[in-house]
Order: C-alpha cells, then structure tokens, then sequence
C-alpha cells in the first residue's frame, strides 16, 4: 500500500502544481479536485486517518467549489458548505486523533476556506501555500518521505510562481494607476 500512496502522491502533485500556472478560477478548482482525489487515495493508502478526513472533505468542497464557480452559485450558499465540511473535518479530526499533528489537515484547510472567497487569484493561491505547507509537515511526520519530497517541490513551485504574480499584480497596478494621472 505505501508504493501505491507514493503513485497517488505523484499524480496529486502533477495536478496540484498545474494549480499555480492557471488565470481561471474554474479550472482551477477542476484541476484542485482532480488533485485532491489522488491526495485523498494516498491518505487512504498509508491509513492517516485525519489527513484522509480532512482530505475527503476537501475533494467534496473542492468538487462542489468547481460547479459553484461554473454555474455562479451565491457565496451564502458556498459559505454554508464550508462551514459544514469545516464542522465535519473538526469532529472527525477529534475522533481519530493520532498525535499532535493530526491538527494540522484542518490547519490547512481551513487556510483554503479562508481565502477562496476573494476575487485576486493570488489570494487563493496563498490559501493553497499554506495547505501545502501543513500538508509537507504533516508528510514528514508520519515518515511519508517521498510524499514529504514531492510536495517540497510543489511548495517551492507554489512560492516562485506566487511572487511572481504579486510582482505582476503590483506592477499592473502601479501602470494603471499611473494612466489615471
């Protein structure tokens, strides 16, 4: 089973780093639930419960996230199905406790849910750094080292390319700004 978690870690990877090259919301949360369907497998595969919870909430948010932002579904509702993945992910993180670091899935995920809801892309994309970040430690802890390499790739990724666009963003604003004058 920790070979074929390692394969799902791969795949989750190749996914997830296509996140932070996207300009479109929409495939964004396509490309994260694909994403995260491998994650969940690979949490499933080395039996981490609370990361395969946490997980599995957030293929649900993530599936539902990508149908809201194609068909514009009012945020209320949006809000609402966070709150409830949230509440769920909470009890269940309670109930299969390991240690911890069994904390840190939620951690990150409710880093996500936090900041889904702006409109600068790159206001998401930090949201996704820090569930990446939480995502590496928590890989480390449970000894998942191929896993834990793997998404130190993705979050140096993740970084390099997030600077990059708040350089962009920055130096689009100053030039607008500077037309206005």
């Amino acid at each position: 089973m920790y070979i074929l978690a390692q394969v799902f870690m791969t795949l989750n990877i190749l996914f997830f780093i296509a996140c932070f090259f996207t300009k479109n919301k929409t495939i964004l949360f396509l490309l994260q639930a694909i994403s995260s369907l491998f994650f969940t497998l690979q949490y499933l595969c080395l039996g981490a419960w609370p990361g395969f919870y946490s997980a599995v909430a957030e293929l649900v948010r993530v599936i539902m996230f990508f149908f809201f932002a194609k068909y514009n579904v009012k945020q209320r509702f949006q809000i609402i199905t966070c709150a409830v993945a949230f509440v769920a992910t909470l009890i269940l993180t309670i109930v299969y406790w390991e240690a911890w670091y069994s904390i840190l899935p939620l951690i990150g995920m409710t880093a996500i849910y936090l900041t889904l809801y702006s409109k600068k892309l790159y206001i998401v994309k930090i949201g996704l750094l820090i569930t990446v970040t939480c995502s590496t430690i928590y890989l480390l802890l449970l000894q998942s080292y191929y896993s834990f390499a793997l998404e130190l790739i993705n979050l140096v990724i993740g970084v390099v390319v997030l600077i990059k666009e708040i350089v962009s963003y920055n130096k689009n604003k100053k030039v607008n700004s500077n037309n206005k004058n």
